[in-house]
């Protein structure tokens, strides 16, 4: 059996994006065919199965609903660049590009 405390936590710190996001555009819905265990607190001891949740935005538009707008305003607007759109590969270059630097971060 799987660690229990791990799969839960996990599944906590990703539902932050959701309630922190000042437009409300960041909703958790389930992602279908795939649960976690998590630990049962109604029944100690116990674990249970649920849907392991994956992040939703909205239609990427911006405040006024201009899809022309240079980024999405949820990207715009998030205070530590932690949201981001990219195409894939885009995605490929900026991780190729930061995996070559020493001493520097692999993070995005």
């Amino acid at each position: 059996m799987a660690p229990l405390i791990p799969a839960a936590l996990q599944r906590i710190q990703h539902q932050l994006c959701a309630s922190n996001c000042p437009y409300g555009d960041i909703f958790m819905v389930p992602n279908r065919g795939r649960s976690i265990e998590v630990p049962d607190f109604d029944d100690p001891g116990e674990s249970r199965m649920v849907a392991q949740l994956k992040a939703a935005t909205c239609d990427l538009c911006d405040a006024e609903g201009d899809r022309s707008a240079p980024k999405p305003q949820c990207v715009a607007s998030c205070p530590h660049e932690a949201a981001s759109r990219v195409t894939g590969p885009e995605l490929l270059q900026l991780v190729t590009n930061r995996s070559g630097r020493a001493g520097e971060s692999n993070l995005l």
